[in-house]
């Protein structure tokens, strides 16, 4: 889903519990300590994409023992059927995901060469015609939301495209060396994108400012994200996740205060404008919001530069997801590292991947999955 998640009210106290499990071709395998890690057959795997319940996944997998891009393939997974790889487009030995519709049925993806794919069990594989370079899908399949090829003229200009025809949503200053607009999700409906864009406030004229695009045309959210009720001057803005109605865009920024840097991770709404929610003298981004954003998942680098991902609550504040799941009681051993990509609808499922640095570098698709008061170490049965 392009929206990415639901979440848990802010403020609300929760005795949290998860099972953990790695996801691969395989079902009816039980957690040990909480965690279910499968190895045979893969040399790696990651989970894009939840279904608004978070009990379907969508992922890639990586076949190839080199963990080769040209071995990557959609899977779909279930709690009955487990993992099932969904083939390619035909002609073509490559396929990834990107998103999944919210009731699990529709996956959005992509082949070769700029192709897009959506796949449904009734319809299996099939192209998504378009002349642009995709990033996201609205919910019945309908309107795919990217940007133009470099080749097109501007360069890069967001769009969307439905039923064959890309239409373009413009760009708010051609003034720079480099114009060009990015859209990077769409509301449920089709109605409401929003991405980045060059624009006259921004200070070098390169740099990005948050766009929100409906019919009525695109307008820039600005650079002023507000941060302990001061004005602070930002030099960039993105748009990256957007609540199913559209009335809720998540984002990070970058500002320049007292020679100092200081990255944000915002929300925006028609009466609030930018607000941030977290911020971090080193890189921050976000990947997914609830549809409320009481639950926001994303990465921050640490103070060498690699990156960290958290799962943030306003009543929790930012947590990594190995604190996350230590808190909930879950053994992480004897994985290294965890990366989210996705939040389910209601905030409570996170997907990704988990990491042993130890062991080759062994990688495999995960799902994290809160419940109230109780720990099931096997996975989703038995549960009430």
């Amino acid at each position: 889903m392009n929206h990415v998640s639901k979440g848990i009210k802010p403020g609300v106290s929760l005795s949290l519990s998860i099972f953990l499990f790695a996801l691969l071709m395989h079902s009816g395998v039980h957690a040990d300590a909480g965690m279910t890690v499968i190895t045979e057959g893969f040399s790696g795997s990651w989970v894009n994409a939840l279904s608004d319940d978070g009990n379907i996944a969508a992922g890639t997998l990586i076949t190839g023992v080199n963990e080769d891009f040209a071995d990557d393939e959609v899977f779909i997974w279930n709690e009955t059927g487990g993992a099932t790889p969904l083939g390619y487009l035909d002609g073509q030995g490559v396929s990834s995901t990107y998103g999944i519709s919210p009731d699990g049925l529709r996956i959005f993806g992509r082949g070769l060469n700029d192709t897009f794919l959506t796949w449904t069990s009734a319809g299996g594989m099939q192209e998504f015609i378009t002349s642009g370079r995709l990033t996201a899908l609205s919910d019945n399949g309908s309107v795919a939301v990217g940007h133009s090829i470099l080749s097109s003229d501007p360069p890069v200009e967001a769009i969307t495209s439905a039923g064959g025809v890309t239409t373009r949503l413009g760009i708010l200053s051609t003034t720079s060396g480099f114009p060009k607009s990015i859209a990077w999700a769409v509301s449920s409906d089709g109605t409401v994108v929003v991405g980045e864009t060059t624009s006259d406030l921004t200070a070098s004229q390169s740099d990005p400012e948050a766009f929100r695009w409906t019919q009525s045309g695109m307008v820039g959210l600005g650079l002023d994200v507000e941060v302990e009720g001061v004005d602070v001057t930002q030099r960039r803005t993105r748009a990256i996740t957007v609540s199913p109605s559209g009335d809720i865009i998540g984002g990070f920024s970058t500002s320049y205060v007292d020679s100092v840097w200081s990255h944000h991770i915002f929300i925006w709404t028609q009466a609030t404008g930018l607000v941030s929610v977290m911020s971090s003298p080193n890189e921050m981004e976000i990947i997914g919001m609830s549809d409320d954003a009481s639950v926001i998942v994303g990465r921050v680098r640490d103070q060498t530069s690699q990156w960290n991902h958290f799962r943030w609550t306003e009543a929790g504040g930012m947590q990594s997801i190995f604190e996350w799941l230590s808190e909930a009681g879950v053994d992480t051993n004897p994985w290294t590292s965890a990366s989210v990509a996705t939040v389910s609808a209601d905030g409570n499922t996170i997907g990704g991947q988990l990491e042993d640095s130890n062991n080759g570098f062994n990688r495999r698709a995960f799902i994290a999955h809160v419940i109230n008061d109780v720990v099931y170490a096997d996975g989703f049965e038995d549960q009430p």
